[in-house]
């Protein structure tokens, strides 16, 4: 209940709605139950819309700040200061303060 204090335009005491579906044994065999809870909720259209205007692919996980950062490394750039980086030139996502 905390979180949704975090969430713009929200408080305590609006209504938290989770929609529960049936866990499976595989990732796929959720589709037709995610779909059909996620008919309900007309604001997955908008960030749906969102995501693609900011040029992300909603279909794959290959969008996000994990995947920026891993192409930053592929590349051989990086926006990580001094206290990140380690000793051998290596990133370390969660340094030691």
């Amino acid at each position: 209940m905390e979180m949704i204090k975090g969430i713009k335009g929200h408080g305590y005491y609006d209504e938290l709605v989770v929609p529960i579906i049936e866990n499976t044994a595989y990732e796929y065999e959720l589709t037709e139950a995610l779909a059909k809870a996620a008919e309900c909720y007309h604001y997955l259209f908008d960030a749906t819309i969102k995501l693609h205007q900011l040029g992300l692919d909603w279909s794959t996980p290959n969008h996000g700040p994990i995947q920026s950062i891993r192409s930053l490394m592929i590349a051989g750039e990086s926006n990580a200061s001094d206290k990140t980086r380690k000793a051998n030139g290596e990133i370390d996502p969660f340094p030691v303060r």
